[in-house]
């Protein structure tokens, strides 16, 4: 709380690094939940069990069945991957695997979102803001600083820290789940492959 108090007298007192640290903070934290929501909940499924499903079915025969499964979760990466792939299996050999090139081709456009660039941009940004910020305040304080004055660098450095660390975190999380992820579309894509080609031979 009472640092709460300290942040919002600081914000009052008009000190421009804190503001533009503020506002960068905010942009970052809703990209990253942003971008954190498509991974986890629009693009993610279990793909082990999810293919473990298919693969029942596509031993019965029933490819229709396995589109309609698709149908159930159509934006998730993997369940995409699998309706082209199993969309393609009446073409033959070279047509399904050319749908798993595609299906890998379609996920890895998918995953590269200018979120990951706006994130990139908002974390350099934290860190020139703290540095020109805290270089600004220290340029006025004189050889020895106020007390308010070194209040307000301390504010900047943390601030910065802060945004800057949840820049990183962002960064690094979200892009080992999209690497998951692609990784998940290019396994099932290769199952199936070989899956739907042994089942035409």
């Amino acid at each position: 709380m009472t640092l709460a108090i300290h942040v919002a007298r600081l914000w009052a007192s008009g000190s421009p690094a804190i503001h533009a640290l503020a506002i960068i903070g905010l942009v970052t934290l809703v990209t990253t939940g942003h971008r954190a929501w498509t991974l986890y909940a629009r693009y993610n499924i279990d793909a082990t069990a999810f293919m473990k499903h298919v693969r029942r079915l596509i031993a019965n025969g029933d490819l229709g069945r396995v589109l309609k499964l698709c149908q159930a979760a159509p934006a998730a990466l993997v369940v995409r991957a699998t309706s082209r792939v199993v969309s393609a299996a009446a073409g033959g050999r070279s047509a399904i695997a050319i749908a798993a090139r595609e299906a890998t081709d379609d996920a890895r456009a998918k995953l590269a979102s200018p979120a990951t660039i706006l994130l990139r941009l908002l974390t350099l940004c934290a860190v020139g803001v703290t540095f020109v910020g805290m270089s600004f305040t220290y340029s006025k304080a004189g050889p020895a600083p106020h007390e308010e004055l070194a209040a307000t660098a301390s504010a900047i450095l943390w601030l910065g820290v802060g945004v800057t660390a949840l820049g990183c975190a962002g960064l690094l999380v979200l892009g080992r789940v999209a690497r998951r992820l692609l990784a998940d579309v290019e396994r099932v894509g290769g199952e199936l492959r070989d899956v739907l080609v042994a089942r035409r031979s």
